[in-house]
């Protein structure tokens, strides 16, 4: 396993993280479930190794589609700094 850490960059509350493998055409589970990732926070989650999608909704609504995928190794930790563009 790898570990995938998303980073709140935003000056919003992160409600939704939603993640998938890049050969995956849907979105998985909201894997924050009841929480969320405060201005500055962090939350991390262990994840098969392979290229991650990930897709982020602020409380306030806006959604933040990553396209780009982010590769997670065996045994290594990726950071992904979520901000607004």
């Amino acid at each position: 396993m790898g570990v995938l850490a998303v980073v709140n960059g935003t000056d919003a509350v992160v409600a939704s993280v939603q993640a998938s493998p890049e050969q995956d055409r849907t979105w998985g589970p909201d894997l924050l479930g009841v929480d969320a990732i405060e201005p500055g926070g962090a939350r991390a989650w262990s994840v098969p190794p392979g290229r991650w999608h990930l897709r982020v909704e602020l409380a306030s609504g806006r959604v933040l589609d990553d396209l780009a995928p982010h590769e997670v190794l065996a045994g290594q930790r990726t950071v992904v700094v979520v901000e607004e563009r």
